[in-house]
């Protein structure tokens, strides 16, 4: 299967496990399938991208996600598991960023993601349990400084692959800020169609800025 096949699949199963919960609500099976499917298709295709550190970071980070997005689906409250496979996942990518960049090149996105995390962390703070502030506010710490640093690169090559990274990066700080607030403040009803419809256009653009990162 090449690049552009498995593209397709991406689209086909993602779009299966956002409508899942709405069109099949008693069939779980469905989007049990098909939410990890699609974080399987998306690392198979980190798999084509020429050996290098940037790919085996990158990879490793989609497989955490991958178990991330295991525990966060099972019935059972798996909350914190799947928070600290998400936060392995950015550091996995933080280091890939770094494999190739400079830190703190320029300075403002760091500025800017580090008071975007402060404010966003501070609105949903009310509704955090005390418990899991402290987790929490790590978790977001390590999203932002991977976003700072996805964009920072990106300024630093001007390249294809460092704009498709600086992208994931951004989906996937907006990703976790509306399933946050989702949990923490206001459960929505759309709240999986619009978590998964930028987590998976965020990884996949991860994984495909290893496969186009020499372009």
């Amino acid at each position: 299967m090449n690049s552009a096949g498995i593209g397709a699949g991406v689209v086909i199963c993602s779009l299966l496990a956002i409508a899942a919960p709405y069109l099949w609500p008693k069939q779980p099976l469905i989007f049990y399938i098909f939410k990890p499917a699609t974080t399987i298709l998306i690392l198979l295709l980190a798999l084509f991208a020429p050996k290098n550190r940037y790919k085996i970071a990158v990879v490793l980070g989609l497989l955490l996600s991958l178990m991330g997005d295991i525990f966060l689906m099972l019935p059972s409250d798996q909350f914190l598991i799947g928070l600290i496979c998400f936060l392995i996942t950015h550091i996995c990518y933080i280091i890939a960023f770094l494999s190739d960049s400079r830190f703190g090149r320029p300075l403002w996105p760091y500025v800017l993601l580090a008071a975007i995390g402060i404010i966003i962390f501070t609105a949903l703070s009310r509704g955090i349990e005390t418990s899991m502030k402290f987790p929490v506010a790590i978790y977001a710490g390590a999203l932002s400084f991977m976003t700072a640093q996805a964009i920072a690169r990106n300024l630093q090559q001007r390249s294809t692959g460092s704009l498709f990274a600086a992208i994931g990066a951004v989906l996937f700080l907006i990703s976790d800020t509306l399933l946050a607030y989702d949990r923490f403040l206001t459960p929505f009803e759309a709240s999986n169609a619009v978590i998964l419809a930028t987590y998976y256009p965020a990884q996949y653009f991860i994984a495909l800025s290893a496969v186009r990162k020499s372009a």
